[in-house]
């Protein structure tokens, strides 16, 4: 990645965003982390600043009607790097690493749900607006950052204007697998972000089907709440416990479980044809199963960093966990008997995903790239000890 050492100075005096004392760096736009505004797609926004704002006349205070407690979105993927939970300067405040000495830092908010060293996605719900520590009012301080400097902000590759109002395009895909058609196969699908809302886009061998569901800031998964084979959804707010899931005819079960720091998980964990949520806890490394029954059993797995994941890896019908690394790009997967198999697939920032490619009753592994929208699927043919793969573009790249 590279960066340009030099800004040309008048340039940003009178887009009103620094002064030539202050222009001394900047993060390539051609190059650098495709940022987006850190709110939801479709939203407007208003972004200002002063000569006297701390740390910098280049950090932005974003506000909207009604903006308090409103989620506040990552302009970027990486790794949260601090976590704060101060009550003066930026008050509680999250700094997510996107590489390259590059970072972004979302101050004053309201409460947030990250741990350091957890991995996030652009678009995906970070904490609540608020107005914590040294601040007069509900606003999110907003920081692009190059090592510890504040440099000029660039959302969707073009330089901010201070004091402009602007329609978020912080809407990427998300990819979502599912046997939407109940043959014992998985088909691939994308959770999609649009202006006027989110829709699941369900791929079939021959169609394709769209599902207006959720909101930009829930958590989307699949999972079989009846037993028919077909894969239905679910969502789960990122700040809230509240679960709903859909059954075909579109009616919506409602149900609690989990607590707010946790990414939320479906499985059939006994395997009797019906699955059931659980969660993964990234601060303790810990998946969190629930039973038919409500009671749940804990399974210590992985760590801060990893992405959880969910399979049936040997066949016997019983949902089993697993954790993707994308900092290696590896697969570690814990069978019902406490084995772990490693499997290494795609490249670093790959998205993971499973499901049963093949209908043989195993499910296997994938990847997704959101660079070009390609989905990656891996699969071991029963009775050989040759992985397969194969390609599917879908969905829209980032």
């Amino acid at each position: 990645m590279g960066f340009r050492a030099s800004v040309v100075a008048l340039a940003l005096t009178l887009l009103g965003i620094a002064s030539p004392a202050q222009a001394v760096a900047t993060i390539d736009p051609a190059t650098g982390p495709n940022f987006m505004m850190p709110f939801a797609c479709g939203e407007a926004w208003k972004g200002t600043s002063r000569a006297w704002h701390s740390p910098s006349s280049l950090a932005i205070d974003w506000n909207a009607p009604d903006d308090e407690g409103h989620p506040v979105l990552a302009a970027a993927s990486g790794t949260v790097t601090k976590v704060v939970f101060g009550t003066t300067s930026y008050g509680i405040y999250v700094v997510i690493d996107h590489g390259a000495n590059t970072s972004t830092l979302y101050g004053h908010l309201q409460t947030t749900w990250l741990s350091v060293g957890q991995r996030v996605e652009q678009g995906q719900a970070i904490g609540l607006l608020g107005s914590t520590g040294n601040s007069t009012g509900p606003h999110l301080h907003f920081e692009e950052r190059l090592g510890s400097t504040v440099v000029p902000a660039y959302f969707a590759r073009t330089l901010w204007k201070m004091g402009s109002v602007a329609t978020s395009t912080n809407c990427p895909d998300q990819p979502i697998t599912g046997d939407w058609n109940g043959n014992g196969v998985t088909d691939l699908g994308v959770v999609r972000h649009n202006p006027d809302g989110v829709t699941v886009v369900q791929r079939f061998p021959r169609k394709i089907v769209t599902v207006p569901f959720g909101k930009h800031w829930d958590w989307i998964r699949t999972g079989d709440w009846d037993g028919d084979r077909r894969s239905d959804l679910a969502l789960r707010p990122a700040s809230t416990t509240s679960w709903s899931l859909r059954s075909p005819d579109g009616a919506v079960k409602s149900m609690t479980y989990g607590s707010v720091p946790t990414i939320p998980l479906t499985g059939d964990w006994d395997g009797d044809g019906i699955s059931q949520v659980g969660v993964w806890r990234p601060d303790l490394a810990r998946f969190a199963l629930r039973a038919k029954s409500g009671t749940s059993r804990y399974i210590s797995f992985g760590s801060v960093s990893s992405i959880p994941v969910t399979g049936d890896w040997d066949g016997n019908k019983a949902t089993d966990v697993g954790v993707y690394n994308q900092a290696n790009a590896t697969f570690l997967l814990r069978a019902g008997d406490g084995g772990v198999s490693t499997v290494q697939l795609g490249d670093i920032g790959s998205v993971p995903l499973t499901g049963d490619w093949n209908g043989d009753g195993i499910t296997d592994v994938g990847v997704w790239n959101p660079a070009n929208a390609t989905f990656t699927l891996r699969w071991v043919p029963k009775g050989t000890q040759q992985a397969q793969t194969k390609q599917v573009v879908f969905g829209n790249s980032r």
